[in-house]
């Protein structure tokens, strides 16, 4: 137990030739890597630790996976095949998991949902988060924000969506540049988010930020830019049609006699 203890507290040491190495693995005194019983009594209270550790970054993370591969390969030298088989796959799984190839899948699965079924890809973006925040692979993380955003705009949640609109057109624009068709696309969403939320002029000028770009990059006859101009031209009719229904509302009211003004 004492052995256990200290591991749990300070897992690395320094061990003579072997360099830097585990607690769990080694003894602390003579640097002597443990054997026999003790050894697969060590590798089983390091498997129960980091089993009911919360892994709440990548560090810890690699240290839980490295315990169950290590666990795996011990039971097996020491005969005990059936629990090397399982620990090995849960080592598997783990690192799976959060393969950004794996997570990226997880995300296109969701991006195919949307306009059919957003709730249900809401759900899977949902249980992929705790996954994403330890996610450090930038296009995967810039997927996914941008993914989301869409989904939550869909499903009229536009307070939610707009803040994960911004993130995303700050993520695309540091990764794929600032005239790349994933930050266009990024800042529209942002520009008909704002729309959503009353917003116009707001989303005119963003809209209209988008215009320039696309006219500049792809040229004023492309299927894009047009789509652009004519939300503008939409949004700017809303406004006129805003400020004329103002006007004729003030029009109507009857001027305030001179008892009222006293």
């Amino acid at each position: 137990d004492c052995l256990a203890e200290m591991a749990a507290r300070d897992q690395w040491m320094v061990a003579g030739g072997h360099g830097e190495v585990s607690r769990w693995s080694y003894c602390a005194t003579c640097h002597q890597e443990f054997t026999g019983t003790l050894r697969i009594g060590m590798t089983r209270r390091e498997w129960r630790h980091y089993r009911a550790t919360e892994v709440s970054d990548e560090e810890e993370f690699k240290l839980q996976r490295r315990a169950y591969s290590t666990a795996a390969s011990v039971f097996r030298h020491h005969g005990e095949l059936d629990v090397a088989a399982h620990l090995e796959g849960e080592a598997v799984r783990g690192l799976a998991r959060d393969d950004p190839d794996v997570l990226n899948a997880e995300i296109i699965r969701a991006g195919r949902l949307i306009g059919q079924d957003d709730d249900a890809a809401y759900g899977i973006l949902a249980a992929l988060r705790p996954r994403m925040e330890r996610c450090k692979h930038e296009i995967v993380c810039a997927h996914y924000t941008g993914v989301l955003a869409r989904v939550l705009y869909n499903l009229d949640r536009y307070h939610e969506a707009l803040p994960l609109c911004v993130k995303s057109v700050e993520l695309a624009t540091a990764r794929f540049g600032p005239e790349s068709r994933e930050t266009l696309a990024s800042m529209r969403l942002q520009a008909r988010t704002l729309m959503c939320l009353g917003r116009l002029k707001d989303g005119a000028a963003k809209f209209k930020q988008v215009l320039a770009t696309q006219t500049r990059v792809f040229g004023a006859d492309h299927a894009q830019t047009r789509e652009t101009k004519a939300n503008i031209d939409y949004l700017v009719g809303q406004m006129s049609s805003f400020v004329r229904d103002a006007r004729s509302t003030a029009a109507t009211q009857p001027a305030p006699d001179a008892a009222q003004r006293g």
